[in-house]
């Protein structure tokens, strides 16, 4: 980066600082790696829209997975990143690869499944019971256990409660045709609140409040890729505007 463009980062942060709007000068877009659930919220898009009213911050958004997002910040391909909380951020925060790290906004996993209940997991007080039930009664034939796809952001969750329940998730028992009832499965609020009241019938959500189906949205920056914004973006996001984007999603999502 020239020395004239680095002056003006320096200054814009100096104006942050005092809380004052910020006007980016012209230049390449920053890469902001983000989870795909971010961004499929709304919670992204309406940062994104915040940002260029109040910072004239240019974003590359690159949608991925939060492993993607962790890997490339650790290998410096993302200077800054948003992702959902997970040990890989543990252990690269821990090693000094990524650094200011705060969790910024929590949202909620849900277990859904048929409102007959075959697997009778209605009065059960935690979700990995809950899927302990549900896993014992898949073996019968009684009912069906979904997995979270590999690149969704519930699959860590999913995994959690399965290791939690001290089972695992074999294949559906024989007794009852796979397409017979929905299967019980994890849908985040954004996919709930999105899904058409025609599928909706039928369908009842579980354990709505355990928190091991929280999602901690955070953010973090790379050691090994340095942008004079990425500072800036980190402080601002956790500031007074960027709660206010939470705010403005609070259907789906809560302040930190």
């Amino acid at each position: 980066m020239e020395r004239r463009e680095l002056i003006n980062w320096t200054v814009g942060l100096s104006v942050a600082a005092c809380g004052l709007p910020v006007v980016a000068q012209p230049g390449p877009a920053m890469r902001l790696g983000v989870d795909s659930l971010i961004q499929d919220s709304g919670l992204a898009g309406r940062w994104n829209a915040l940002m260029a009213r109040d910072l004239g911050l240019k974003v590359d958004w690159v949608r991925a997975t939060s492993g993607q997002v962790l890997t490339d910040l650790e290998s410096g391909a993302l200077p800054i990143g948003l992702f959902f909380r997970q040990d890989l951020a543990d252990r690269l925060e821990q090693d000094g690869l990524i650094h200011d790290r705060h969790t910024l906004a929590h949202t909620q996993a849900l277990l859904v499944g048929p409102a007959n209940d075959p697997a009778r997991i209605r009065p059960l007080g935690t979700a990995a019971l809950a899927l302990r039930q549900i896993l014992m009664a898949q073996a019968a034939g009684a009912c069906r256990w979904e997995a979270p796809l590999s690149a969704s952001a519930l699959r860590p969750v999913s995994a959690a409660l399965v290791a939690r329940a001290g089972m695992r998730a074999g294949p559906a028992g024989q007794g009852v045709p796979p397409s017979s009832s929905p299967p019980y499965r994890l849908l985040s609020q954004s996919e709930w609140a999105a899904l058409p009241k025609a599928l909706r019938q039928g369908l009842m959500v579980f354990n709505e409040k355990d928190p091991l189906l929280q999602l901690h949205c955070q953010v973090a920056r790379s050691f090994r890729a340095r942008h004079p914004a990425s500072k800036l973006l980190a402080d601002w996001l956790r500031g007074p505007v960027g709660r206010r984007g939470v705010q403005q999603a609070r259907a789906i999502w809560r302040q930190a």
